[in-house]
């Protein structure tokens, strides 16, 4: 079931009390997927600081995994993909937030009743190994991607959801149609992690969808790795869930609505080169630049049927 965007309850704290509920915890510990070094930890610690007219600690514990929605968690915000916050908001993890009343959030990046704020919008695109194919050959479109050319030479990854957010765009159809081609090259299958360390290495030559984080973290090591452009651009939200479990449930869901301000936005775009397409704001026009772009929403049925479609 697809996850779309949802009414902003009324009631909840104000935004003086859950700045003073947080200020009295002291201490957030978030979920980070990825890695936060302690310049970054300061720069966030800093920022939230001029937002709300307090230092809160800021703590990072590593990414949950599978079981994030099944134990009590050491964290008190998770950021994640939609797939994840929904399995929290599906075993009644989240508490509910008037985000709008708050801080003014838009209504499209409000998430499972108030329970969660998508609060930024990574590209999904090919990515293609620049010492095997050169910048002139590499993918243009998704359809390029059909070519004879690439026939055991793709790599294509269990994480479907870029294909039902596709979907959006062109239609089931169509969509159907690509992945079926995509089947019939032959493909390299496998995680993510491992088709990404194949693409570096050059045991495949282009890998059919993935984040432009994972590009950047690549290209940062020096990997001969470059994202391809293509239209249109598949957007996945980042999504914050502060859950009401959490040993400082408030500074959970004051830091989560920190990533929805202007501050909030600005620092992630320098953090990660991302933002939100949802927020208004200098950091929402480097989101897509111009781009056409779908974004994705959680549907793990659609998912699951392609997925199958590759051989998974």
């Amino acid at each position: 079931m697809a996850a779309a965007p949802s009414a902003n309850p009324v009631g909840g704290p104000s935004l003086t009390q859950l700045v003073e509920a947080a200020r009295a915890e002291g201490t957030v510990q978030v979920g980070w997927l990825g890695e936060l070094d302690d310049h970054w930890r300061q720069n966030f610690e800093t920022a939230f600081n001029r937002q709300f007219g307090f230092r809160l600690t800021l703590r990072a514990s590593p990414a949950p995994g599978d079981s994030a929605a099944r134990e009590k968690p050491a964290w008190d915000v998770l950021l994640s993909s939609q797939a994840e916050a929904a399995e929290l908001s599906k075993a009644v993890r989240l508490g509910t937030y008037s985000w709008q009343r708050l801080l003014g959030t838009p209504s499209q990046a409000i998430l499972f009743d108030g329970g969660a704020v998508a609060f930024a919008h990574q590209p999904i695109q090919p990515a293609y190994n620049t010492r095997r194919t050169p910048a002139a050959s590499a993918p243009n479109s998704w359809e390029s991607l059909l070519g004879s050319r690439w026939t055991g030479r793709i790599g294509v990854s269990s994480a479907a959801g870029v294909w039902a957010g596709l979907s959006l765009s062109w239609g089931e159809d169509r969509t159907e149609r690509f992945v079926r081609g995509l089947a019939a090259l032959q493909p390299v299958r496998g995680a993510t992690a491992d088709l990404l360390q194949k693409l570096e290495d050059g045991a495949i030559d282009v890998l059919a969808a993935i984040d432009d984080w994972s590009v950047r973290q690549l290209r940062d090591r020096g990997a001969a790795v470059a994202a391809a452009s293509v239209n249109p651009v598949v957007l996945e939200p980042w999504v914050a869930s502060p859950v009401k479990d959490g040993a400082h449930p408030n500074a959970g869901a004051l830091f989560a609505g920190f990533l929805v301000t202007e501050e909030g936005q600005q620092l992630w775009q320098q953090y990660a080169g991302q933002s939100s397409v949802f927020i208004p704001g200098p950091a929402q026009q480097k989101a897509v630049a111009g781009t056409p772009y779908v974004v994705a929403r959680n549907d793990p049925e659609s998912a699951a049927r392609y997925a199958r479609l590759l051989g998974y």
